[in-house]
C-alpha cells in the first residue's frame, strides 16, 4: 500500500478481519503517507486525499451487527493513530472511511443492514 500511494494511488480498498484482514496496515500506509506530505505545501497534502473503501462482511449483517463491523473497521483503520476517545468519533486527523460496502447479499437481514 505504500507502494502504491508513493505511485500515485490514491483510491486504497480494504476489508475487515474475515476477509482481507488488512484495515490495521492501510490504515498505517495511509496516515504514514499522510505524515510525509505534511512536511511539504499544505496546498500539496489537501490534494492528495485518500479515498479508503472497506466492506461489511457476510456474517455481520443486521443493524446492529453492521455499526459493530462499521466501527470495528474505522478503529483498525486508525489503529496506529490516537483518537481523542474510544468510541471511534472522527477527528480532523483520523482516516475516515469514505465508502462502505456490503461484501454480498448473502449474509441475510439486508433490510436492517441498510437501515444501519
Amino acid at each position: 500500500v505504500s507502494h502504491a500511494l508513493a505511485s500515485g494511488y490514491r483510491l486504497i480498498d480494504t476489508a475487515a478481519e474475515e476477509s482481507y484482514g488488512n484495515e490495521d496496515q492501510v490504515g498505517r500506509a495511509v496516515r504514514d503517507f499522510y505524515h510525509r506530505e505534511e512536511g511539504g505545501d499544505q496546498d500539496r497534502v489537501a490534494e492528495q486525499k485518500i479515498f479508503v473503501t472497506t466492506k461489511l462482511w457476510d456474517s455481520d449483517h443486521g443493524f446492529y451487527g453492521t455499526l459493530h463491523a462499521f466501527r470495528a473497521s474505522y478503529r483498525e483503520l486508525n489503529k496506529f493513530h490516537t483518537l481523542r476517545n474510544d468510541t471511534g468519533d472522527h477527528d480532523r486527523n483520523s482516516i475516515p472511511i469514505d465508502l462502505y460496502l456490503v461484501h454480498s447479499p448473502y449474509g441475510g437481514r439486508l433490510v436492517e443492514t441498510w437501515d444501519a
